[in-house]
């Protein structure tokens, strides 16, 4: 008598006697004593055994086959992980998530700004050229103000020869002294 392997993606107790013994490891699903197939992209399964897979809510979702819970989106975090995503809570402003299963968003850097008016965002976007925030966790482009030597709005121009600018904002070039 010799010990015999149990079917792909299953296992089973020491000192089992019977094939129908094997079960679906995590992350896998199908009958006792059979071979287990993985839970798709978008599903979890955190239990051994012959349940079914569960679907991952809208904002969460696995990356790979046969994951055994699902993991926040990009531009969400889970201060506590949970094997259902149900944790997973949108960035706040300011604040971007670039990776998925993050347990905080990021503090947009000085010279960034979150562009969604709300939340949820996955990347900070850089300020126009020549023009820079006050602080880090800018929300709107309309906080990035040109640069000194440089004024405009939108777009940020150097001071004629002839004018300075020696603050940060929008404020036009003045003529220098003679």
């Amino acid at each position: 008598f010799s010990c015999k392997s149990c079917p792909p993606n299953t296992d089973s107790e020491k000192a089992s006697t019977k094939k129908s013994a094997c079960v679906a490891n995590a992350g896998y699903t199908g009958f006792d004593g059979l071979p287990a197939e993985a839970c798709p992209v978008g599903q979890y399964k955190a239990i051994t055994g012959s349940s079914e897979c569960h679907s991952c809510a809208a904002t969460i979702s696995t990356s790979e086959l046969g994951s055994i819970r699902c993991t926040c989106n990009l531009g969400y975090y889970s201060p506590s992980p949970s094997v259902d995503g149900s944790t997973c809570l949108p960035c706040a402003q300011g604040y971007a998530a670039n990776e998925t299963d993050l347990v905080e968003c990021r503090l947009c850097p000085r010279g960034t700004y979150t562009s969604n008016e709300n939340t949820a965002s996955t990347a900070c976007v850089s300020c126009q050229e020549h023009a820079d925030t006050m602080s880090n966790g800018s929300t709107l482009s309309s906080q990035c103000l040109c640069n000194a030597g440089y004024t405009g709005n939108s777009t940020c121009v150097a001071c004629q020869l002839g004018k300075f600018k020696s603050a940060s904002g929008s404020d036009a070039c003045q003529l220098c002294e003679e």
